[in-house]
């Protein structure tokens, strides 16, 4: 049994729910000993991995350069659930880009300009007026449909070398389970939980 299929109709589940964190993960990086978590949109769960997007300009890009380990954490409490995804972090090829860029909301697209053009992300910007008012100039200038990729708008996928699922029960046990990735299949064992 693959974990992450559980995971996505888990995640479709929560959706259903409407619970807030269905389209949410926090990634999890560690770099010189200084552990860091984010907040970040799932864009995709595959049968080998979790799929997000972020900028080439932010630091958590220059932690996962130096350290492609990372973990990702999904918190579902409408459904009770937790899972944890373990793995190595691998770039996503340009054209995966251009595929899941399209997708994106619109203010999203301005934004990674504005992390090309304006400020890199979570550099110190001179108020958030200015900001606005570069994203506004930029939505005046440029019509949505021609906005393209800026090279540093990018994407990853957390492939998954473990998956551990934590499933809270107020009447009974919790269920604690932890499945390691072992060539084309998965071992499944029990946790205390």
């Amino acid at each position: 049994m693959n974990p992450l299929r559980e995971l996505k109709t888990d995640k479709a589940l929560a959706n259903c729910n409407g619970d807030a964190n269905s389209e949410i993960c926090f990634l999890s990086l560690s770099d010189n000993d200084s552990p860091s978590v984010r907040t970040l949109v799932v864009r995709e769960i595959s049968d080998s991995g979790v799929y997000v997007f972020l900028n080439k300009t932010s630091n958590k890009w220059k932690q996962i350069e130096r350290n492609k380990l990372s973990e990702v954490l999904f918190w579902y409490p409408s459904l009770k659930t937790q899972y944890r995804v373990f793995g190595e972090i691998e770039e996503l090829p340009r054209t995966s880009i251009k595929d899941h860029w399209n997708r994106r909301p619109l203010q999203s697209k301005y934004m990674d300009y504005a992390y090309e053009h304006f400020a890199e992300q979570s550099q110190e910007i001179p108020s958030e007026k200015a900001l606005k008012d570069f994203v506004n100039e930029l939505k005046h200038q440029t019509e949505p449909n021609k906005l393209v990729p800026p090279p540093s708008a990018s994407g990853i996928r957390i492939n998954a070398a473990s998956v551990e699922k934590l499933l809270l029960d107020e009447h009974n046990v919790h269920s604690r389970k932890k499945f390691t990735k072992e060539s084309e299949s998965w071992r499944q064992i029990f946790l205390m939980p």
